[in-house]
């Protein structure tokens, strides 16, 4: 690990000099593709001019020739990479626009499957008298408590009914019967005063 490791600089304080090398040239250029910036530093940074200028006329047009070639065949690895990036975010952006979608296609299916439920219980219920009078033709206490259960809901998914949060638990439908009564009476005058 020590022997791996031993060429491995002491800090980070030429990297920190690379990355301000990069930001600058992307403020002298900003269209300039990353591919071309990576390649001028290096060209500096390496010091291949100097390196260059030691080899003969012949096997300098022979480098510049094999690097152009290179260059290219990198270009176009580059934009076969682009490209599937792009089509990789793409298909997770259509794939979380069509979840989205789904979702509120299916709450909105529950909204209108409540709303049907409602109409079926003679409306919102906004007075005493017809909680009363609802619940007084309702046979057994089970679809009595459906019923109370079902304006709870109403008001809580459909109206999106606001209540301070000392309020919340007027909302619970784990109760009994006259409980869950007189939480629907305290829900209708927060907005509805009864008669």
């Amino acid at each position: 690990m020590i022997l791996t490791s031993k060429s491995c600089p002491a800090n980070n304080i030429t990297l920190e000099r690379l990355m301000a090398q990069i930001d600058r040239q992307k403020t002298i250029a900003p269209n300039t593709s990353i591919s071309t910036i990576n390649s001028k530093l290096m060209f500096k940074n390496n010091g291949t001019a100097d390196w260059l200028r030691e080899k003969t006329e012949e096997q300098k047009n022979t480098i510049i020739v094999k690097c152009r070639q290179m260059g290219e065949e990198k270009k176009q690895r580059d934009i076969r990479d682009f490209i599937k990036i792009y089509n990789e975010k793409s298909t997770i952006i259509e794939a979380r626009i069509e979840e989205k979608e789904l979702k509120e296609a299916k709450m909105q299916a529950e909204k209108e499957k409540i709303i049907l439920e409602i109409n079926n219980l003679g409306g919102k219920w906004t007075k005493l008298n017809q909680i009363y009078s609802f619940i007084s033709t309702c046979k057994t206490k089970k679809l009595k408590i459906n019923a109370i259960k079902a304006q709870l809901t109403y008001r809580k998914e459909v109206e999106i009914q606001k209540v301070d949060t000392n309020s919340k638990h007027l909302f619970k439908k784990s109760l009994d019967l006259p409980e869950l009564t007189e939480n629907l009476k305290k829900i209708n005058t927060a907005g509805t005063i009864f008669f």
